[in-house]
């Protein structure tokens, strides 16, 4: 196939005047297996309430999958993380950077002892191990058992310097390039020499932060850090090990201006696809110890300055509990504010200042337990304190005066966890260090989108059932919610980038996509996604927009080894033998420039240009599947799915040899990265 001009950037194929800076992309994080997979524990954590578990007698690991060379590690660089370790009596791999193929038990256990790095924790020692060789010669004792000690790997100027809690362990010349390391996969809490995975990491791992910068200055000590680490140009990796207890859901952050902040399911409270405000799904609470925990909440401050905390809720009972509450226990000093809908239905807030209440039981003359979606929004503006529900004061009253509030745990759905548990279902929960509103207004009609003053943003969104809720932290635009149909699911035995795909069996199988990240309107726009089909015969359902058999909205689909595209009823664009073959990877494009559509596969257009004026519609879409369950299902792998709301490609052009990155002209991107059998799927947001 002719591939015609070299591979053209980002900015030349975005096709407009100015485009936000891309930083970086999210990292794939694989936690193989139930056997081998490290899980989230909250047992133990430095930072946000829980931590990575490894098991040394299994072992456990994680590891970050290889798929971008362009990252240069030549040069200075920062790799540390936080360890706890549940004993000292062996060698502990920490982190293993020695290129290897794949990290899997029993698997390919290659690698080069050029240009490579082992960090480990030798019983009491800190043992940075470069190109084959110990370069640790210090005196062991500065690591112990059951505590939390911060670790830090640097080289700055050709020089590798290592501290264990702010005092240098290791100092050492090393000039290696570490660029073609990173770009292989990349293990965490094992060590990789051998098929066994020996001596690996007993006990927990918090705030990994792999960095392209020397973040500290070289000498005897450094300051270590008291927060969790905050995504910056600078950033690789951030993995803060936050969620559930059990799951094996761990996340590379690339948001910015805030560290994503973890939250746990507790009890049976999970995403529920039959009720929402926004996105397809929300939070299901069933008024019997469910609710989701973010610990320690220091980041929220009710006590002090002015605030927003909102969401929107539908009960599901006539007595109910509670909504959103930052608190430890009962009576003013173990609570900064809980919030309820109370047995009567109508909400009421208490607010403390740590030692006593502020607002004490402020209370709505209306009711809201009506089965219904309603918006509620407690403000603080000053000293005026306002209920809003829909838009419209409830109730109010006037503080004066604070003090700066302790660190409560931050609950949604009951007041503190042992009692006054809400029933029904909650959306979009945002805390907002500012007055969002002062006067009446109307609810927002789209979901929430992350600013400079959100401290916490959850969406609810998911797969039916799913237990890992996540804070978007990111930016430019709300993450697009995606959910499994039936059987899809990730699977780690084929993938073009990132170690995983979501696997299609041909069964009505499908990624359900909410509307949000459809193609809408008459402008520019991109389709585009990596296939590999396990088989080329029939008709088989790619990528399906409409809502109804004719709309205006694109379908792209085969018949046998045809690809065409088909909108408003006809088929559009067509081209024979455009898929050729079974079992290979395949990149498809559709973009529209200035009123003509043409599709791409593997960077060469196929079939003839489409004179396109459509007005497309908003709609939810899907990929594997027809809307219709007409049975012309796809049976595959499908990976790096993004649509765009401009032309990335107008000629021929070379298809990206690394995952999509977020930038300013993506609706939607989804890597279908994680572990096998994984149904939580991520629309990458991240910092652009």
């Amino acid at each position: 196939m002719p591939l015609g001009a070299s591979r053209l950037t980002l900015l030349a194929r975005s096709e407009v005047t100015a485009v936000a800076e891309v930083i970086r992309q999210k990292r794939s994080v694989i936690s193989p297996g139930a056997t081998f997979g490290a899980t989230v524990s909250t047992t133990q954590s430095k930072f946000g309430g829980s931590s990575a578990d490894f098991d040394a007698t299994q072992p456990q690991y994680l590891y970050v999958a290889g798929n971008d060379d362009s990252v240069d590690f030549s040069g200075d660089f920062t790799l540390e993380c936080w360890i706890y370790l549940n004993n000292t009596s062996s060698n502990r791999k920490i982190f293993d950077l020695r290129g290897i193929n794949a990290a899997h038990p029993g698997g390919d256990t290659t690698f080069a002892l050029g240009d490579t790095l082992l960090i480990d924790a030798n019983t009491t020692s800190l043992r940075v191990f470069v190109d084959g060789s110990d370069r640790a010669t210090l005196t062991s004792g500065e690591l112990s058992a059951t505590t939390w000690h911060h670790i830090a790997v640097q080289r700055e100027s050709g020089t590798i310097n290592a501290w264990v809690d702010g005092t240098r362990a290791v100092n050492y010349a090393g000039s290696d390039d570490y660029t073609s390391v990173f770009a292989a996969n990349q293990a965490i809490g094992c060590n990789l020499e051998t098929a066994s995975k020996a001596n690996g990491m007993f006990g927990y791992i918090d705030e990994v932060r792999w960095s392209t910068v020397a973040r500290y200055t070289n000498g005897a000590s450094i300051t270590v850090p008291t927060a969790p680490f905050v995504n910056d140009a600078d950033t690789y990796l951030l993995l803060h090990m936050d969620g559930t207890d059990g799951s094996r859901f761990f996340e590379d952050d690339n948001g910015t201006s805030r560290s994503a902040v973890g939250v746990s399911a507790i009890g049976n409270a999970q995403v529920d696809t039959a009720e929402s405000q926004f996105g397809g799904s929300s939070l299901l609470v069933d008024g019997t110890g469910d609710y989701l925990y973010m610990p320690s909440a220091d980041w929220f401050d009710p006590g002090s300055g002015d605030w927003t905390a909102e969401c929107w809720f539908k009960s599901t009972a006539t007595a109910n509990g509670g909504l959103i509450s930052k608190r430890n226990s009962s009576g003013a000093s173990g609570t900064d504010f809980v919030s309820y809908l109370w047995s009567d239905g109508k909400i009421k807030i208490w607010v403390s200042n740590g030692s006593s209440y502020i607002v004490t039981e402020l209370t709505t003359a209306s009711t809201y337990n009506d089965g219904s979606w309603h918006h509620v929004a407690f403000v603080r503006n000053g000293s005026d304190f306002d209920i809003y529900v829909d838009g419209t004061s409830d109730a109010s009253t006037t503080i004066s005066g604070s003090v700066p509030t302790s660190s409560k745990n931050f609950n949604i759905g009951t007041d503190n966890g042992t009692n006054a548990e809400f029933n029904g279902h909650i959306d979009e929960v945002r805390i907002s260090d500012t007055a969002r509103y002062t006067t009446g207004f109307t609810p927002s009609t789209t979901a929430f989108t992350n600013d400079a003053n959100t401290l916490l943003l959850l969406h609810m969104d998911g797969t039916d059932a799913d237990t890992d809720f996540r804070d978007d932290n990111g930016k430019g635009r709300t993450p697009i919610a995606l959910s499994a149909y039936n059987n899809a699911q990730l699977d780690t035995t084929q993938s073009k980038f990132g170690d995983s795909s979501v696997y299609i069996d041909g069964v009505n199988d499908a990624v359900h996509i909410d509307s949000a990240g459809s193609v809408t309107g008459t402008g520019d726009f991109t389709i585009e996604f990596w296939v590999h089909p396990t088989s080329v015969a029939g008709q088989r359902h790619y990528y399906d927009g409409r809502s109804t058999g004719n709309q205006a909205a694109p379908l792209i689909y085969a018949v046998g080894t045809t690809l065409n595209y088909y909108v408003s009823g006809s088929i559009r664009i067509t081209a024979s033998a455009a898929i050729p073959t079974a079992n290979t990877w395949y990149h498809i494009a559709v973009s529209r420039s200035s009123g003509t559509t043409k599709m791409f596969v593997d960077g060469t257009q196929v079939g003839s240009s489409w004179s396109d004026s459509t007005s497309y519609v908003s709609a939810d879409h899907a990929i594997g599947v027809t809307r219709f369950n007409d049975g012309n299902d796809a049976v595959g792998y499908f990976d790096e799915l993004r649509v765009s709301d401009n032309a990335r490609y107008t000629t021929t052009f070379t298809p990206d040899t690394a995952q999509f990155q977020n930038d300013a002209n993506t609706k939607l991107l989804a890597h279908f990265d994680g572990y096998d059998g994984d149904t939580t799927f991520v629309d990458d947001n991240g910092i652009y």
